[in-house]
């Protein structure tokens, strides 16, 4: 199945644009938020740490997203397990790093598993976090007991037909395009995607001023060198247990090819799945679940369902 792509457009194929409508919990994202009983810093990463119990998970947020992304997450899990929730550097008003940013958040974490002293941890991404997770399981599958992905890919699902000097041509337009961007225009662009991946309105507008904070060029590093990137031939050395949770919106979008304009929910769900299957080819212990009635932000739209979708996951690494 081939996925619509628009190589010109930064965001669309930055923030993967689907859109529908769907339900999930109501509290306003960032709002009420659980109280970490410390913070720290791990290499490049800064750190809240919730709760206390095994196996400790690590939740590491998407793009120009902060730690209030899992905050439904962290409510829950922290009463039985040990939480780490990650800020990358640029990300929610933190300092941005140098590049190659990829390989400093691979050698932070490896410093945060050693300095804590965690037993094979289990990482939770959203997006590129998940896409950080992955990467992260192909490299140090003997740190991991598990890994869980919303939204989370080896390769970004627009460019996954695409050669390699395609992909990095399409890294290099799409990062220039962001890495000039203004605080200003950046916020715009927030505020112009943002709707297209969360249910509900009122959310979606709050949370790309949250996105807003994040600084443009170090967002530019992150695009550039995940849309550079397939993950995919080496999905073979990842001998860690994942789980990809792909939100299946309640129609399809506009911009989904033709022949799915008409599908059924069921049918719909189904032609996704295929396809995030088809991208996890390789994998030996990778699965593939849906999150019904959300957007690209499944862990807000339908918090419950991903939370317990985690929770059967991790009953089944212990």
């Amino acid at each position: 199945m081939r996925l619509p792509h628009n190589v010109t457009s930064t965001i669309v194929i930055v923030l993967i644009a689907i859109a529908a409508q769907g339900a999930g919990d109501k509290r306003q994202v960032g709002q009420d938020r659980p109280v970490p009983s410390a913070t720290m810093q791990a290499g490049v990463l800064h750190l809240e740490k919730f709760g206390s119990g095994e196996p400790a998970l690590v939740f590491i947020p998407g793009l120009a997203s902060g730690t209030w992304v899992w905050d439904a997450a962290i409510r829950q899990f922290s009463a039985t397990n040990t939480i780490y929730a990650v800020t990358l550097p640029g990300f929610d008003g933190t300092t941005p790093t140098s590049a190659p940013v990829l390989d400093k958040v691979d050698a932070s974490l490896a410093q945060l598993i050693e300095s804590e002293h965690l037993v094979r941890p289990v990482l939770v991404g959203h997006s590129i976090g998940g896409f950080i997770a992955i990467r992260f399981a192909e490299e140090h599958p003997e740190k991991l007991r598990g890994i869980v992905t919303v939204d989370g890919l080896p390769v970004l699902p627009p460019l996954s037909q695409m050669t390699a000097d395609e992909r990095a041509a399409a890294a290099r337009r799409t990062s220039a395009g962001l890495r000039t961007a203004t605080p200003e225009q950046f916020a715009k662009q927030q505020q112009a995607v943002i709707p297209t991946m969360v249910t509900d309105p009122a959310q979606a507008s709050h949370i790309a001023s949250l996105t807003s904070r994040s600084n443009p060029a170090a967002t530019a590093d992150y695009v550039e060198e995940m849309m550079d990137a397939d993950l995919r031939p080496s999905l073979a050395k990842d001998s860690v247990p994942t789980l990809v949770l792909a939100p299946v919106p309640s129609k399809p979008s506009p911009g989904y090819p033709p022949f799915m304009q008409n599908m059924t929910p069921q049918e719909l769900s189904a032609t996704l799945m295929q396809f995030y299957q088809g991208l996890l080819v390789g994998a030996p212990h990778a699965s593939v679940a849906p999150i019904a009635n959300s957007l690209h932000f499944a862990m807000i739209d339908q918090s419950q369902a991903v939370n317990d979708a985690i929770a059967t996951f991790l009953k089944s690494v212990k």
